[in-house]
């Protein structure tokens, strides 16, 4: 086992925003799922995604963003595999992960496997109380990533 983070787990989203919050939810349930097991994994988390993250990003062999989203055609949770991509918003208040993968790449010449697990949610309004709805679907997606991180440490021997 390594004595240092192996992965991270990088959540967001806005607390006060009702099922913005989702991403935050989640990392929280993995970070306390990693403690028990002494697994080499970092959770992080913040209100956005910002471009100083490449920095914190090129210490991890793995980087999983964890997020909310008004997507209407997922059902629980969406998991996908990312790239790097140059492409970026007019704001920098709109930072993709594949920017900050590609920020990475140029800046530090690191390539680093990532993926982004998107929560369905359902209300934004200002209050702090998620709907039900989104707590399945945190439940659902943190059973889902638990499985995907053994995986991934047995079949980088990270774990026996």
């Amino acid at each position: 086992m390594l004595n240092k983070p192996y992965i991270l787990i990088y959540g967001y989203g806005n607390p006060g925003r009702q099922d913005d919050a989702a991403g935050l939810m989640l990392t929280e349930n993995i970070e306390n799922w990693s403690k028990q097991n002494n697994l080499p994994i970092e959770c992080y988390y913040n209100y956005q995604l910002n471009i100083e993250d490449s920095y914190k990003i090129k210490n991890y062999k793995l980087t999983i963003f964890v997020d909310s989203t008004i997507n209407e055609e997922i059902y629980n949770f969406n998991f996908t595999k990312i790239s790097a991509s140059p492409d970026y918003d007019f704001s920098t208040h709109i930072i993709k992960p594949q920017y900050l993968l590609y920020l990475t790449e140029t800046l530090f010449d690191y390539k680093i496997e990532a993926y982004v697990l998107e929560i369905k949610g359902y209300q934004w309004e200002l209050m702090q109380q998620p709907t039900e709805n989104v707590y399945k679907n945190i439940e659902f997606a943190t059973e889902f990533l638990k499985n995907f991180i053994k995986n991934y440490l047995v079949s980088n021997q990270k774990i026996t």
